[in-house]
């Protein structure tokens, strides 16, 4: 490297530099500043020279200096220096820093106020409007903080602070404004501008006649676009600021600065530079100025019209810029006006007419609306020179017309054109004609005659010119008429209207008569003109009436009239003539009709006329434009008609005519749609018919529509015209009976009818128990019904009469609110479906609105209301109703909102409690022998002595709707549902009397909870209810807490709980549930049920409540014990399972009393006395009690039991009841009623073992082979999936876990335990198999859900299989078994089955290993195969398409579970195996592409390369993944999966990494290959590199690698570079190999290199390579296995051994043997797997090299 150069500048000098200036002037020394320009003034004390005042200062330029002071803060100098720079961004981050400063330092204001004036002159004129917006917030700061100081400087600022306040961004004046406004107030302000007049305008002055695009800008620096958008905004903004002063000043200050003035106004380049500028801005900021000395001060115009009016009148005649036109136009006519001679003195030169002419031919250059408004201001003030030159007028209003031909007018804006055409020419007119000047009058009658009536013609027939025709507006009609009538009433006019007239009749009927014009030949179309016709009159006729003056305008009344009539009577019968023309003559007919009634009504012939028309409804092609014509004339007519007669008759004649249509093939729709223009013209119109227009055609016609068309699958008429033809019949009929009463009756019911039909379709067919799938038709009738409904009942009047004549519509159309879809459909009809559903959504929806439309209408009766609360209440319960229990809830919602109060109507809901106990007493007390095996998990049900039936077909017959739920199930979650808003449940708990309700609520969760434990135990729902019933149960649970603290426990204190307990004792004791305390009652009711309730359920419940009132009221122990008595067995007040309850509630705050030790040794004792085991027999059809209470005293034992210490009763006690009930259970033969009762009381039994054996764990004896001999008699040969043995296995096996745990601390027990641990443990592999043949047939059977129960059952089992000794495993040859467990859904037996499999398989494996080395030769095979069972499972992944998008509570992750454990199971083959062996596992697993199935799955959990959005791969950097332990697996998270998946991939890479490789280079998906390279270099290359280098490094297979008896070998490392290095020493020479490992190992293939070779040829050397290469790329090898293969290579190669001519290596890759196989040919030797392969390749037996046949 050279020397670091230094920077270097012109002439050598030192480079500029902030910190050395800053040095510099920080020393002592002084410091010359000659040379430092204006920042001078920043730095030194030396005072500079002040710029002197002119009158006219100049522009300050960028390079202007700043007064100095000594006071300025150096980082104040900083900032000012910044605002200097040419940058607009530092200008601006520098002006942002100044204003933050002086927020802050407001005392600097003053100091920097001399500086700021120079500064803001510049800054006011910068380009960037950020800049100066920014800087006229800095001085507004300024001048706020400045106050008195800134006198002295006001009038050297006040220009640039002017010229700010009218910038052209509004954001940058409005800053300056309210700054100056700020400063100064009103009353000052006027002082201020009089006080700085001759400063402002000399400011001004040097800016609009001094100032050029060049001066004020720097072209070096800014652009010309720049610098020309800058000089046109500041002279803009000078002309404004003179605007300014001559408005904001009165007369006698301005003329104090009078020459000032005039320097502006007698410079005679201004006005023509300005006016003839290009730049808008500029013209319109003149145009400002103009108008404002016109306006305030004329007398500086008058005298100056010379020099201004050429210049100003040239701009306005060219100036086509938009923007300018409004302050142009104003200018233009104020000039005319107050200076008429200005057209005199612009004419002098050429004149001034054709400039005009000129002007109005070129469309004014545009701007229409600001133009032409102002036109008749212009001509009107036009000097009378110019007014009195021949055809002025003429000429004038010709070229004007033509103006409408420019690009600036079309059919938008032509209404302005036309109003200001006619304006101007009836102004003239009316103005000439009252002159009696013959001239004048003539001229008048010619703007009539020719040039107005030129416009009339060319607005009603067209003009020549298309482009003229195209732009005309046809609503032109108003402006026409609204001048027409104002030129006709003017008196003086009338004589020159008189050949107008004439001219306006001949043309209107004449036309009408032909259809066609012949005055023009321009494109003629009659129903436009009939249109414009029709407007016209009708708009004359309304400026007649709005005038409200009529003898004024009797004369155009008469005429107008006249004209009406004859043009109605025309249009009649020129519709007969020319049919095609008829819609725009009947149109005009019907606004004659509507405009002109009493005129056109007394024209004879109207009524026959009309007759002959209707055939024109028949004729002639189908033109909606024309039927509503038809439709709106007969209407109109029939209304106008006085004689009733007639008018009836000409309306049967038109329903006689339509029914006659709807009769005819091809003309119903045609018909269909006239009858619905002329009901609905009826109701647009808002005519009343008084009088009978009932007839038969029209209730045929009606009747048709709602009874036939609108039930038909295909109809001709579309449906929307139907039902409003109906609806506005049926209207009109409620409103004038248009209808007869028969027929109107006749739809109203066919209307219900619909409904009934639909509603039908939400009931299930009994035959087949599924919804019926309502047709199409019946959809479509139900939605056109709703539809109609809902517009008749727009009206409460129609509603009300509408309901009062169908009695259960109302009911109907509430039922139809909650239709829903509920039907499955296959794929085929899926289409269909989604139509038939978005048909039932609509009809929903509409019903909806037609109920809400009744509610609005407040016509839900008293009678409706309770006839729609029977029919939902008996909906709710009825299993064919499809309403689920949520809609069922929104359908009594709904109800409930349209009264007041709402409890007698949820009481008719409910019913009764007897009502409640009849509708489930077949639910909750018939349970088959199913029920047993909830004992495992539910005290009461192994309790409960209730008969079990065993077979299902026995049980009383119930059926399920569409959602699995029974009658009883769907009232139960019905009103589950309901309650659980909170502010419901606490209304309805208002009342006493409803507390049953939450006691049957929580009877019946108990029982959904049996059910969701045991499937099929519960008969209340069906397996595809589950979701529902473990919702409701939820819901129950927090209903039942909410509802308890707030009704009942918040009653309770310490103070009374005694008393309450006393009050509950005596009722209890006295057998009544009565009582004033509502929660004595409540829990009374469950200490004493009747006989139809079921009492384990009630047992169930009353310890959940006991529980929640011990906790919530801290129930005192003393009040406790006084229940104990209650709960001896020889008590009868309460049942065996309520005392169970009850001590089980109690016990654990009895547990430390004397009372309760001496109750647990009562009961002990008297146990101990029965002495055979059928002696607990509890029959109930056996009178003997004595039975019945040992079984008691055995129940209520167990439930004494405590959680540590089980009985706390004298040990000789509890040896005592041991040696009592020994022989009770040694009797092998016992006679009990039931096997029910038999298991029952066994379960019990095993249940007293265990707490024997927890309480007297510490003591020795004989006791514990008894204790063992018993489980064993109970577990051997039982057949668990008989729920009655499953009881009993499963506290067999409960004791025995017990006894194994307690072995741990007793060595006699430890001895018994391990002595018959052998034997159990067969036992226990026994129960293993038939849980798994259980399974199986579960399976097979299709089973629904699985038992809770047998879970529990289960996972016990699981817990003690881990303690099976290996050799028992081992013998018991379960494999198949083990592993079909892995698929249970039990996770804890998935988990126990693999680890179990996990030492079978490396048993096996071992085994199999030896045998596989001891075979003599290749021929001799030894069977290796994976099992069958572990393939089927490898090569058939779960399905995780929905992994990414689901949670994990819907996958099946037991399948997962199972796929992903049987892979670990796969891999633990490969644990610990020979080479060979693992070769013969590998080429399995990649003949049966076992990889590819299981790295989708990987990659599925994993969320590798899945693309979806937010999806990121599972981040394994926490995480170790080396080792993994099942037990730690917990299905619930998903990250035990992801844990899971990420070791089996490890894992792959470890054992299979070449299966993996291949599966990673043949994968297809470019963006999965990615993701999984990046996946597996981020977390597995690195570990699996070290792996692979720590093997190499450890010392022993370090030293068996280098000991070499020959030549020296050895083997270096390189982790850096991920390398190991072989050197193998021969004749000191070295023979070298690098092994190059690369980042994303082992994805990729292993760089081998040959460093250098001694000795050997190429052929050799590669061969060499390659079979280290493929060791690890191919044969799943590792280093240490390559290097071996190089060692023994070089080895013998050099002791004489020969290659194999195939592969050129002397070690077998395949099964590392050398080359055995000889040619007797040629002599050389090959590898058996080599010569195989190459017969194989060849389809030869021949020797590869020459030839011979082996």
């Amino acid at each position: 490297m050279g020397r670091p150069t230094k920077p270097r500048v012109k002439g050598n000098m030192k480079p500029a530099s902030s910190s050395r200036a800053a040095d510099l002037a920080g020393t002592a020394n002084s410091l010359s500043f000659d040379n430092l320009g204006g920042f001078a003034q920043f730095v030194g004390a030396a005072a500079t020279t002040a710029v002197p005042v002119t009158s006219r200062p100049s522009t300050p330029s960028s390079f202007d200096g700043f007064e100095h002071t000594t006071e300025l803060d150096p980082e104040l100098v900083v900032i000012l220096k910044k605002v200097s720079k040419r940058d607009a961004i530092t200008k601006l981050k520098a002006l942002e820093e100044l204003e933050n400063y002086l927020k802050s330092n407001t005392h600097a204001v003053g100091l920097i106020l001399n500086n700021w004036v120079s500064i803001y002159a510049k800054l006011v004129l910068e380009v960037d409007r950020r800049v100066r917006l920014v800087a006229a917030q800095v001085h507004a700061l300024i001048t706020v903080n400045a106050k008195k100081r800134l006198a002295p400087l006001l009038k050297e600022f006040i220009g640039p602070w002017f010229l700010a306040m009218y910038d052209q961004s509004k954001d940058v004046s409005r800053v300056a404004q309210n700054s100056f406004e700020t400063v100064f107030s009103v009353e000052k302000r006027s002082g201020v501008i009089s006080f700085c007049q001759k400063e402002i305008l000399d400011y001004v002055t040097d800016m609009l006649l001094f100032k050029t695009t060049e001066t004020l800008s720097d072209a070096r620096y800014v652009s010309k676009e720049d610098m020309q958008s800058k000089y046109a905004r500041i002279i803009s903004s000078s002309f404004l600021v003179v605007s300014h002063l001559i408005t904001g000043l009165p007369l006698e200050e301005r003329e104090k600065c009078q020459a000032e003035y005039d320097i502006i106004l007698d410079d005679t380049t201004m006005w023509k530079k300005f006016a003839t500028s290009n730049n808008p801005v500029i013209r319109k900021a003149l145009y400002v100025f103009i108008k404002t000395l016109l306006l305030s001060w004329t007398e500086m115009v008058g005298s100056r019209l010379e020099l201004i009016c050429p210049n100003f009148y040239a701009s306005v005649f060219i100036e086509k810029d938009g923007s300018t036109h409004s302050d142009m136009w104003d200018a233009l006519l104020l000039m005319t006006k107050k200076f008429p001679s200005s057209w005199i003195i612009i004419g002098k030169k050429k004149p001034a007419l054709p400039k005009l002419y000129h002007f109005l031919r070129s469309g004014l250059n545009g701007s229409v609306s600001i133009s032409y408004p102002s036109m008749l201001a212009l001509l009107a003030n036009l000097p009378d020179e110019l007014k009195q030159t021949p055809n002025f007028y003429m000429d004038v209003f010709e070229n004007f017309w033509k103006g409408l031909s420019t690009e600036y007018i079309d059919r938008s804006n032509s209404h302005i054109f036309l109003n200001s055409y006619a304006e101007c020419i009836v102004y003239f007119a009316i103005t000439l004609s009252k002159s009696k000047d013959e001239t004048s009058i003539k001229t008048a009658t010619d703007l009539i005659e020719t040039t107005f009536w030129n416009m009339i013609q060319t607005y009603f027939l067209n003009s020549r010119d298309k482009n003229i025709s195209d732009k005309l507006d046809p609503n032109g009609y108003a402006i026409v008429a609204k001048h027409l009538v104002v030129m006709a009433s003017v008196a003086s006019v009338k004589d020159c209207m008189v050949t107008f007239w004439s001219h306006m009749d001949q043309l209107l009927v004449q036309t009408v008569i032909d259809c066609d014009s012949k005055a023009t030949r321009a494109p003629f179309d009659m129903d436009i003109f009939c249109q414009k016709t029709g407007h016209l009159l009708t708009a004359i006729s309304r400026e007649i009436e709005q005038a409200n003056n009529p003898e004024k305008y009797a004369t155009l009344s008469k005429y107008t009239n006249d004209l009406a009539k004859r043009l109605l009577l025309t249009c009649l019968e020129s519709s007969l003539v020319h049919k095609d023309k008829s819609f725009g003559l009947l149109v005009l007919a019907c606004q004659l009709i509507s405009n002109y009634r009493e005129a056109c009504i007394e024209t004879k012939g109207v009524v026959h006329a009309a007759e002959q028309l209707l055939v024109l409804f028949s004729e002639g092609n189908e033109n909606a434009a024309a039927e509503v014509s038809f439709a709106s004339f007969y209407v109109t007519l029939v209304s106008a008609i006085k004689d009733k007669s007639e008018s009836k008759e000409l309306w049967n004649q038109l329903m006689k005519k339509l029914n006659a249509m709807s009769n005819t093939e091809g003309l119903q729709l045609r018909g269909a749609k006239i009858l619905l223009l002329v009901l609905e013209q009826i109701q647009t119109e808002k005519l009343v018919l008084d009088f009978n227009y009932q007839c038969d055609d029209l209730d045929s016609l009606v009747e048709t529509c709602a009874l036939v068309k609108l039930n038909e699958a295909a109809i001709v008429v579309p449906r929307p015209i139907l039902e409003s033809i109906v609806s506005l019949s049926l209207t009109h009929y409620l409103s004038f009976k248009i209808l007869s009463d028969a027929s109107a009756t006749g739809i109203i019911s066919s209307l219900e009818s619909n409904l009934v039909e639909f509603n039908r379709h939400q009931y299930t067919e009994r035959a087949s128990q599924a919804l019926p799938e309502p047709t199409v038709q019946t959809l479509k009738s139900a939605l056109s019904t709703l539809i109609i409904l809902q517009k008749l009942f727009e009206q409460k009047q129609n509603t009300l009469q509408l309901v009062q004549m169908s009695k259960n519509i109302i009911s109907e159309i509430f039922d139809a609110m909650f239709v829903t879809a509920k039907t499955q459909h296959e794929v085929e009809e899926q289409a269909k479906a989604e139509d038939n559903e978005e048909l039932s959504l609509q009809i929903s929806t509409r019903a909806t609105a037609v109920w809400d439309q009744l509610v609005k209408h407040r016509l839900i009766n008293k009678e409706s209301h309770q006839a729609l609360l029977h029919r939902v209440k008996k909906s709710i319960v009825d299993i064919r109703y499809s309403a689920s229990p949520s809609d069922s809830v929104r359908r009594v919602q709904k109800l409930l909102e349209t009264v007041d109060t709402c409890d007698e109507d949820i009481s008719v809901l409910l019913g009764t409690n007897e009502d409640w106990n009849e509708l489930s007493s077949v639910y909750l007390t018939q349970f088959t022998t199913e029920y047993l095996s909830l004992g495992i998990s539910d005290t009461y049900a192994s309790l409960s002595v209730q008969p079990l039936i065993e077979d299902a077909g026995e049980l009383s017959p119930i059926s399920f709707d569409i959602y699995g739920l029974s009658s009883f199930g769907r009232f139960a979650l019905f009103l589950g549902e309901y309650l659980s808003d909170i502010s419901v449940r606490r209304q309805f708990f208002d009342k006493l009397d409803r507390d049953w309700i939450m006691r049957q609520l929580m009877v019946t969760s108990v029982a959904c909870e049996q059910g969701l434990a045991v499937p099929g135990v519960s008969r209340i729902w069906e397996s595809k209810a589950v979701d529902g019933i473990r919702a409701f149960v939820q819901s129950t649970d927090s209903l039942l807490s909410d509802w308890f603290v707030s009704s009942l426990v918040s009653q309770l204190s310490e103070a009374n709980i005694s008393e309450w307990n006393q009050q509950l004792l005596n009722v209890v004791k006295e057998g009544r549930v009565e009582s004033e305390d509502r929660l004595v009652q409540f829990v009374a009711r469950f200490m004493l049920p009747t006989e139809e309730e079921n009492v384990a359920l009630t047992a169930n419940v009353l310890q959940r409540v006991l529980q929640k009132l011990v906790v919530f009221v801290e129930w005192p122990v003393e009040e406790i014990k006084k229940w104990l008595p209650l709960l001896k067995s020889e008590s009868t007040q309460l049942e065996l399972l309520i005392k169970v309850a009850v001590l089980h509630s109690f016990k654990s705050e009895l547990s430390n009393t004397d009372e309760y030790k001496h109750y647990q040794s009562d009961l002990a004792s008297k146990v101990s006395g029965v002495s055979k085991l059928e002696n607990f027999d509890y029959d109930l059809d056996d009178p003997d009690l004595k039975k019945k209470n040992n079984y008691g005293l055995l129940a209520l034992l167990n439930a004494s039991a405590l959680k540590y210490g089980s009985f706390d009763i004298p040990r000789q006690r509890i040896m005592y009841l041991i040696q009592g009930i020994r022989p009770t259970l040694q009797t092998t033969d016992s006679d009990f009623s039931t096997d029910q009762q038999k298991s029952r009381v066994q379960a019990q039994l095993a249940q007293l073992l265990k707490h024997l054996a927890e309480s007297v764990q510490e003591i020795s004896g004989s006791h514990w082979e008894f204790f063992i001999q018993c489980c064993f008699e109970w577990v051997a040969c039982a057949d668990t999936s008989q729920p009655e043995e499953l009881l009993v296995v499963y506290h067999a096996l409960d004791l025995f876990n017990t006894l194994y745990t307690l072995s741990d601390e007793n060595e006699e027990l430890h001895d018994v335990v391990k002595d018959h641990l052998p034997v159990m443990s067969k036992s226990l592999l026994q129960l293993m198999t038939k849980e798994e043949e259980y399974l199986q047939q579960q399976k097979k059977e299709e089973t629904h859900g699985y038992s809770k129960a047998r879970l529990v059952y289960q996972t016990l089992l699981a817990e003690l299989l881990e303690h099976i000794p290996e050799k028992t495993l081992i013998d018991s040859d379960s494999f198949s078994n083990l592993n079909a467990l892995i698929h249970t859904p039990n996770e804890v037996l998935q988990k126990r089955a693999y680890l179990l499999l996990q030492k079978y398989v490396a048993h096996h494996v071992q085994d199999l290993s030896v045998r596989l080395e001891f075979t003599e030769t290749s021929e001799e095979k030894t069977e290796a195969d994976i099992e069958k069972d572990i393939f089927d499972v490898l090569l058939n992944p779960p399905d995780l398409s929905n992994w990414q998008s689901t949670g994990l509570e819907e996958q099946a992750l037991h399948e997962i579970l199972g796929y992903l454990l049987t892979w670990m199971l796969m891999f633990d083959h490969f644990t610990d195996i020979t080479f060979k062996l693992k070769q013969e596992y590998t080429k399995q697993l990649k003949e049966q592409e076992a990889v590819s199935q299981l790295m989708p799955v990987l990659c599925k959990i994993l969320s590798v390369g899945q693309g979806h959005q937010g999806s990121k791969p599972f981040d394994l950097t926490p995480w170790s993944i080396l080792e993994y332990d099942t037990d730690g697996f917990d299905s619930s998270t998903e990250m035990s999966f992801l844990i899971l998946a990420s070791h089996l991939y490890y894992r792959a890479l470890t054992h299979i990494p070449s299966l993996v490789r291949l599966w990673w280079i043949d994968c297809k998906q470019r963006q999965l290959t990615i993701a999984v390279e990046s996946f597996t270099e981020k977390y597995f290359s690195q570990q699996l590199i070290n792996n692979e280098l720590g093997l190499v490094n450890r010392p022993d297979i370090k030293a068996q690698l280098e000991e070499n008896e020959e030549n020296e070998f050895t083997v270096k490392t390189l982790r850096a570079a991920s390398e190991v290095t072989a050197t193998y020493r021969v004749d000191e020479q070295n023979m070298q190999i690098a092994i190059k490992l690369p980042s994303n190992f082992p994805l990729r293939q292993i760089d081998v290199e040959g460093v250098q070779k001694v000795g050997v040829n190429d052929k050799q050397w590669r061969g060499w390579m390659f079979a280290v290469a493929a060791t690890i790329g191919s044969q799943n090898g590792n280093i240490v296995d390559a290097l071996t293969v190089f060692k023994r290579n070089v080895n013998l190669h050099f002791s004489g051994v020969e290659d194999c001519t195939i592969c050129y290596s002397i070690i077998s890759i395949q099964d590392r043997s050398i080359p055995t196989k000889q040619c007797r040919t040629c002599k050389n030797k090959f590898h058996s797997s080599c010569l195989y392969k190459w017969f194989r390749s060849s389809n030869s037996a021949s020797c590869p090299l020459c030839r011979t046949v082996f």
